[in-house]
């Protein structure tokens, strides 16, 4: 797999940028699942790649899944303190 940034990932896989071959299109979504940035998408993404996971297209890991998980506790905390904060008026 070749460099990708997340904007061209994104552009190939929602289908504004044109990709050279099969592959690039297999890559640029390997790419989104790598960074995590196909969870934080609009939700076809989510399930698009959900759906090349589990055909084996895309490989997605135990150690990803936990920094995804962690992520997303993570930010669900942050909402939690400042709803907290709203709530007290700070």
């Amino acid at each position: 797999m070749e460099n990708m940034d997340t904007y061209t990932a994104i552009g190939i896989a929602e289908g504004f940028i044109e990709a050279e071959n099969e592959q690039q299109i297999i890559d640029a979504w390997q790419h989104l699942v790598n960074t995590g940035t196909v969870w934080q998408l609009q939700g076809w993404f989510g399930r698009t790649a959900t759906r090349l996971i589990e055909e084996g297209v895309l490989k997605y890991t135990n150690e990803q899944a936990i920094i995804d998980f962690d992520y997303n506790e993570m930010e669900e905390q942050w909402e939690l303190d400042n709803y907290k904060e709203i709530e007290k008026g700070e």
